[in-house]
């Protein structure tokens, strides 16, 4: 579908805002994607710990926005050896990291047009017959608005504040994380991804081994060690029985250590999605639904909700608030589907 031209300002350049800006632009939109990041290279937040993502983007995506899954599939890097515990399940095959993702992504959103501006904050929003967004320099107008500013739901947040009917959801209780990042040395294993989820344990492990010898270890729930070395975390592992991950850790020297908690799964829900009298903006990624990898999406989530955004963009109306509807309608369906999906598991 050819838009008429209109202009759309993106918030949010990590993975859901890169693919909702390429695919807008591709559609005939003038896309500018904002970050409060200094720049693609400055990691988020969120890309602190351990990402095990689909090497595959799947089959929704491949059919709606074959390119983009293309670019994708093809930033996967190669002969990664993956082992699953307690199972013990192994297997090699590619591994797609968060950054080769966004790297990706970002290369694919600047090949359709799209402008980039980092280092700039949303401060206020204001609607007429176009959304008007207020940073510390200025202000930017748009005909359409996307939040992709994942937990911080600027966009929701603002728009609740100018009386729109939103609300979160939400299942159980925050997540408490810690995440473990150093240096391994040549002769160390390389190329591993490793994940421990027994199904009655309250922790879960994930380690990665990456091509470039960074070790990256994130523990989900109770139990997480005050290790500030290699050998002191593998000792802990040891504990838990983890042998494969504790040969590789033990390897690494000093670690740097972060900890975190990470919100509870949140859904954002609103009255009337489909309403074309709304003004033309709409949420996607973790800004939409947010569910922790151990419910089996995380990023999948993501690459669901831009194969629907690409298939109402290849044939949904072109007219921004009729457009805007369409999305806010299709994703809403999509993410109540991967929201009861989270539910069922977080009380299993």
């Amino acid at each position: 579908m050819a838009l008429p031209d209109p202009t759309a300002l993106v918030l949010g350049a990590g993975p859901a805002g890169l693919g909702a800006a390429a695919l807008l632009a591709r559609a005939g939109a003038r896309v500018t994607c904002l970050d409060p990041r200094t720049g693609p290279e400055q990691a988020a937040a969120q890309a602190e710990h351990v990402h095990i993502l689909p090497p595959d983007p799947g089959p929704p995506l491949r059919k709606a926005a074959p390119e983009l899954a293309a670019a994708l599939s093809g930033a996967a890097a190669p002969d990664w050896h993956y082992l699953r515990l307690p199972e013990g399940a192994a297997r090699t095959g590619p591994f797609l990291s968060r950054d080769a993702a966004e790297t990706a992504l970002h290369a694919a959103a600047t090949a359709a047009g799209v402008t980039f501006d980092y280092g700039v904050r949303p401060r206020a929003l204001a609607h007429d017959t176009q959304f008007e967004v207020a940073f510390q320099d200025g202000a930017r107008r748009a005909d359409i608005l996307v939040d992709a500013t994942g937990a911080h739901r600027w966009v929701a947040d603002a728009l609740d504040a100018l009386g729109a009917q939103l609300w979160l959801d939400e299942i159980a209780a925050p997540g408490r994380y810690c995440t473990w990042s150093g240096a391994l040395p040549p002769e160390a294993p390389r190329r591993h991804a490793m994940l421990w989820q027994p199904p009655d344990a309250e922790a879960s492990i994930y380690l990665i081994a990456r091509a470039d010898r960074r070790l990256y270890v994130t523990w989900r729930g109770a139990g997480a060690p005050e290790a500030s070395t290699g050998p002191e975390l593998a000792e802990a592992l040891s504990r838990h029985g983890l042998g494969a991950m504790a040969e590789i850790a033990a390897a690494a020297g000093p670690l740097a250590r972060i900890g975190y908690v990470a919100p509870p799964p949140r859904l954002l829900g609103m009255e009337r999605p489909g309403d074309p009298l709304l003004p033309a903006w709409f949420t996607i990624g973790d800004a939409l639904v947010q569910t922790p990898p151990r419910f089996g999406f995380g990023m999948a989530s993501v690459f669901l909700q831009l194969a629907e955004l690409a298939s109402v963009l290849d044939g949904g109306p072109p007219e921004p608030s009729l457009l805007a509807a369409a999305v806010r309608e299709r994703l809403a369906a999509m993410a109540e589907g991967v929201w009861l999906q989270a539910g069922v598991l977080s009380v299993a």
